[in-house]
């Protein structure tokens, strides 16, 4: 995990479910859900969308009709737009906008990047694409003992031989933005995986030695662990649960645990225990640093925060640290919260 500072770029792309630029079989997704922010460059194997481009910088006053006006002239057609509350500026939007051909995007991207709109250049970028699968549909394996140097798309590289291939990810450090040495490659046929697990165990990357392990499909076994304890907090509409007191298995294994108790299309956490005078402008700057926040709601008289993120993977990471951390001698509690809890009330407020 990259460090993230989202005063300099609106936000990164999300570890599992980002891939290496490789044709696979893709399911059909919304615009939103299959283009996620340019990444930095560190995290390597993004691959750039030909027609949709991200349009940062935004002022409020912006509307779906003032880009389309904007950009029409020399970008038709335009197939879709989707504007979003930049959740990290709180005075201005960015937006996702897919044009009927690459010509026509490239046309926008040199002609209007830099450019003033209601007074404030915007940053005009190609969006990363992104391949979604349902994570129960595939079969990962984790590769440890890695190089410092190798990234996501040094990776992919060396899996992308087997057919069945859909992804690899290396897990970064949130802090130094230094890799934590694993990562996870996954296939949609078991036997690829197998036979993966079977052939590249300890075979030499970047001059070290890879550790290959199966990656648990299904979680029940550690959700009834003494170790592991289940409660619902039905307020809240989200799951409490414990990680941090799993004395037992590896980070791989714990974050594989985190990411399978809920769909990869729930990105959406709950932070409780919060302390009564924490402020929305110190969470979210302590939040950002995982990822780009999509949205946020924040309970000051039940002292919790829902927090939804641009990407699974980055509320996966968020979980992992905040769990127990202690801020003014109060220790969090970090879980995953319903996609339809108090995030889309909020949006009626």
């Amino acid at each position: 995990m990259t460090t993230e500072l989202l005063s300099d770029h609106p936000s990164v792309s999300s570890s599992v479910s980002q891939v290496t630029p490789v044709q696979r079989p893709t399911t059909s997704t919304s615009l939103d859900d299959r283009y996620s922010f340019p990444a930095s460059a560190i995290e390597g194997g993004r691959e750039l969308s030909r027609t949709v481009l991200h349009v940062g910088g935004l002022p409020k006053s912006v509307t779906k009709t003032t880009l389309r006006e904007l950009f029409l002239p020399i970008g038709s057609p335009i197939l879709t737009i989707k504007l979003f509350s930049d959740k990290n500026k709180s005075e201005f939007h960015y937006s996702f906008i897919e044009f009927g051909s690459h010509s026509s995007a490239e046309s926008v991207l040199k002609s209007f990047n830099g450019t003033l709109v209601a007074g404030c250049p915007i940053k005009v970028s190609w969006a990363f694409q992104t391949q979604r699968s349902k994570s129960n549909n595939l079969h990962n394996l984790y590769v440890g003992d890695l190089s410092p140097d190798v990234n996501d798309e040094t990776l992919g590289r060396f899996f992308n031989n087997y057919r069945s291939f859909v992804q690899a990810n290396v897990m970064w450090d949130m802090k130094t933005g230094i890799s934590r040495g694993y990562g996870f490659v996954s296939f949609q046929d078991f036997q690829d995986a197998q036979k993966c697990l079977y052939e590249m165990n300890g075979v030499m990357l970047g001059g070290w030695p890879m550790k290959i392990n199966t990656v648990s499909r299904k979680t029940d076994h550690y959700q009834t662990s003494s170790h592991y304890r289940l409660s619902m907090h039905s307020d809240f509409s989200t799951i409490q649960s414990h990680p941090l007191d799993i004395p037992s298995i590896s980070p791989a294994q714990l974050y594989d645990i985190i990411y399978h108790q809920t769909p990869s299309w729930n990105n959406t956490i709950y932070l409780g225990n919060l302390v009564g005078y924490v402020t929305q402008e110190r969470l979210i700057s302590l939040l950002q640093k995982f990822g780009y926040i999509i949205d946020f709601k924040l309970c000051s008289e039940r002292r919790c925060a829902f927090i939804k993120f641009d990407r699974h993977e980055h509320a996966v990471e968020a979980i992992l640290r905040l769990n127990g951390m202690v801020i003014n001698g109060t220790r969090l509690k970090c879980n995953w919260g319903k996609q339809h809890g108090l995030i889309a009330r909020a949006n009626h407020d």
